[in-house]
């Protein structure tokens, strides 16, 4: 049960990013508190990741509906979220700070990594 919850809480976190991402980047990096992107390159290289957050959340959130995807969809979206947070990581301590809501965005992404990589161990030794 917890399992399902969490892969359905993490696949529609990234449902919900990506798709704000691909239909609407510019709303979408004005929400997180940065400058709107409005050069078609931008937009582009924007909307295509978040395309491929769509994807991944999709995958995570098969897990969910299919307790046979479990165990993958789980390493899915532990991998996911924490490249993520990482990621995050790596620019704050390069970069420094970003806007607040990016900060909320680095703990969630490694809150639910780390949520996804125990249902990770959790499911050893099942399909």
């Amino acid at each position: 049960m917890i399992a399902r919850i969490t892969l359905t809480v993490a696949g529609l976190a990234a449902l919900v990013v990506g798709a704000a991402q691909l239909l609407a980047p510019v709303g979408f990096h004005e929400l997180s508190g940065l400058p709107a992107v409005t050069d078609p390159g931008s937009l582009s290289e924007a909307r295509a990741v978040g395309a491929g957050i769509v994807a991944a959340g999709a995958g995570i959130l098969a897990g969910a509906l299919r307790p046979a995807l479990t165990r993958v969809s789980a390493m899915v979206g532990a991998g996911f979220y924490l490249a993520f947070g990482v990621g995050r990581v790596v620019g704050v301590a390069v970069d420094g700070v970003p806007p607040g809501g990016l900060v909320g965005a680095l703990v969630t992404e490694v809150v639910l990594g780390l949520a996804c990589g125990v249902v990770v161990l959790r499911s050893r030794g099942t399909r």
